[in-house]
């Protein structure tokens, strides 16, 4: 494997606390850049591959 490729994370435990963290970032994701609709599994999608 090439060193500069990431390998992707396909699972993660979270605590309660950063349960409760990401679910706040992602409400306030959804407000700030999709107009308070909800992110669809597409989009949220879209979003780890552009991160890649």
């Amino acid at each position: 494997m090439n060193p500069l490729q990431r390998r992707r994370k396909r699972g993660v435990i979270l605590t309660p606390q950063g349960f409760q963290k990401l679910q706040t970032a992602k409400c306030q994701a959804q407000s700030w850049e999709n107009l308070d609709k909800r992110y669809t599994l597409e989009d949220l999608s879209d979003c780890q591959l552009q991160k890649i």
